[in-house]
């Protein structure tokens, strides 16, 4: 098996006009944890498009879906 590096992430966001500010959509779990809406291959990124198209049914908000490709190590946490 050949080792894949991300190399591509894509985010479901979201601009708040009362802070002028993005962020990135995120949802509850079914163990009460927040996940962010967020996709590192294309098989997860269906899977969370899915998820933010039913969101924004429900809320009315209107996402964007950004592709950010640069790569930069900036540290490494170890044991």
């Amino acid at each position: 098996m050949s080792m894949r590096l991300i190399d591509e992430v894509r985010l479901i966001v979201k601009f708040d006009e009362t802070d002028q500010t993005e962020g990135v959509v995120a949802f509850l779990n079914v163990k009460g944890q927040w996940m962010p809406l967020m996709a590192a291959d294309e098989r997860r990124y269906r899977d969370i498009e899915d998820i933010a198209t039913d969101m924004a049914r429900q809320s009315g908000d209107t996402y964007k879906v950004i592709s950010l490709t640069t790569r930069t190590e900036i540290g490494e946490i170890t044991p």
